[in-house]
């Protein structure tokens, strides 16, 4: 049978449709299984236009099970449907869907958004296989944003605490560096990452060198203690430091967390503090003694109170005596034993003299002083002590009293009892003979007056106490005369100063206002 050539032609056409449509058969097969079992979130659309051809909306045609899985939505509520209606709040949203899309579906450009309706963030992609058609492709990364959020919450809270917070990875190289930690050590976060710890973080470590510490933080895993840091400026300060190893599941170290502190206000308090124990400690003991030497001194005062009277009484007596013997014995011929009779009523008299100042001492020393305010000639008060107090005959004896040295006011027999003192110790420090000047001035409206001796002078240890009672530089003595000496000049609102110089002498300086105002005379032992 003849072949028509128009039904072989139709044939051939059939026949080719026939493979064609097998083969999109086979193609459309691959793609569902591609599309079905995508692990990704797929979505198949087409923008949907105005009258005007601008895009206002996009309908799914077709989404996978990951879509569904992701997003929560079923696909039969969703394929057909506008994104307005399966997002009611699109336009609303921060991220312009339907015109990106638009352009997307033209041009194919991924981007990363968050579905505020879904609550979910998603990495999307999307290509245009077809004019006015695109296909989403979309990754949930949910986790990955909370996780973000997380750290940066965290981050946060870390750059807002108080403590420096380094971060410190296996090559002790600085990987973390907070707010606090530019405070403490002077060094910005731009400058201290990335640089080596070891040589930006200078240590001085308490007890031990900066290596032993790092070496017992690596084998222990954690150090606690204080640390001197370097800070940029160029000065060390105190830090208490907390610091643990971080370490994977082998062992093998990862890192090291420091948390530092600065406590250098707390060291410079607790030094203080030490400082004011010390002294708090020292005027304790100062005061201990004192009281000590009151008690004593009281107890002294007191049998000196009760017994002076009872001893004055029979030493006047001898002193009577002696002074009869003693014109006895001046009216014997001269001879020798008129001689011996005579050198041992003088070291009688020495010695009663002596007793008597001991026992004026002691009386000066712990009674109540009441000065009597009168007019004072100074160079009487000088006469009257050169009487009392006994001159060797190896002494030069020199008296300057300044050209219209004024009179002036105070207590007469307290001025005398302080100078006679003074001439006193000054004989006493001369004993291979010297030069004894007293001196008498005014100078800034106050009354001045000096003792001068060329003598022995005042050890450098005697200098800071020589002023308390039973301090003495001499074999013989109670140590009471200087101290008296203080009492009642101060008793007369003056001050009493010394220069010396051992192997050169010693000088007193006495300043007495000229008319004292007020005399305090309720002190005792002070």
């Amino acid at each position: 049978m003849p072949v028509n050539p128009d039904n072989s032609k139709v044939t051939e056409k059939l026949i080719k449709t026939a493979i064609v449509h097998k083969s999109l058969i086979g193609i459309r097969k691959k793609y569902d299984a591609l599309f079905n079992q995508s692990i990704n979130g797929l979505a198949y659309c087409k923008i949907v236009f105005d009258d005007n051809n601008q895009p206002i909306d996009y309908v799914f045609l077709e989404v996978n099970a990951a879509f569904e899985k992701q997003t929560g939505l079923k696909k039969e509520n969703v394929v057909g449907k506008h994104a307005t209606q399966i997002i009611p709040n699109i336009k609303n949203s921060a991220f312009d869907f339907i015109n990106i899309y638009s352009k997307v579906a033209l041009t194919g450009e991924p981007v990363e958004t968050y579905q505020e309706d879904l609550k979910r963030w998603h990495a999307v992609y999307v290509v245009s296989p077809k004019k006015t058609f695109f296909l989403s492709l979309f990754t949930d990364i949910t986790k990955r944003k909370q996780a973000e959020e997380t750290l940066a919450y965290h981050a946060d809270l870390l750059s807002k605490v108080h403590e420096a917070l380094v971060g410190i990875d296996s090559n002790y190289i600085i990987t973390y560096w907070n707010k606090a930690a530019e405070e403490i050590f002077g060094w910005t976060k731009e400058e201290a990452l990335g640089k080596n710890s070891e040589e930006l973080l200078q240590t001085k470590i308490e007890g031990s060198s900066s290596v032993e510490g790092i070496a017992k933080l690596l084998a222990e895993g954690h150090y606690e203690g204080e640390v001197q840091y370097l800070r940029k400026d160029g000065e060390y300060f105190f830090a208490d430091v907390n610091a643990v190893t971080i370490k994977d599941a082998n062992g093998k170290l990862q890192g090291i967390m420091t948390v530092a502190r600065d406590i250098t206000e707390r060291k410079h308090m607790e030094a203080k503090l030490e400082g004011y124990s010390k002294h708090l400690e020292d005027l304790v003991e100062d005061r201990t003694k004192q009281l000590r030497d009151a008690e004593r001194l009281a107890a002294i005062g007191q049998t000196a109170a009760m017994v002076g009277h009872d001893i004055r009484n029979p030493l006047q007596a001898i002193a009577g005596d002696l002074y009869l013997l003693d014109c006895d014995i001046a009216s014997l011929p001269k001879d020798r034993p008129k001689k011996s009779l005579l050198e041992s009523v003088k070291n009688i008299q020495d010695n009663l003299m002596y007793i008597a100042k001991i026992i004026e001492d002691l009386q000066d020393y712990s009674r109540v002083i009441q000065p009597c305010i009168e007019k004072i000639s100074f160079e009487k008060v000088i006469a009257e002590v050169m009487l009392i107090v006994p001159i060797a005959d190896n002494l030069q004896v020199v008296i300057d009293v300044a050209k219209g040295f004024p009179e002036f006011t105070s207590d007469y027999s307290m001025l005398k009892r302080a100078l006679s003192n003074l001439v006193h110790n000054a004989v006493q420090a001369m004993p291979k003979g010297g030069k004894l000047t007293i001196s008498a001035y005014k100078k800034n409206g106050n009354v001045f007056f000096s003792v001068e001796d060329t003598g022995v002078g005042i050890p450098e240890e005697i200098k800071p106490k020589l002023f308390q009672p039973m301090v003495t530089t001499k074999s013989r003595g109670q140590g009471l005369g200087l101290a008296v000496v203080k009492r009642l000049v101060e008793a007369l609102n003056g001050k009493i100063s010394f220069e010396s110089q051992e192997g050169k002498g010693t000088t007193f300086i006495v300043r007495l206002p000229p008319s004292p105002k007020k005399i305090d005379s309720k002190w005792m032992f002070k």
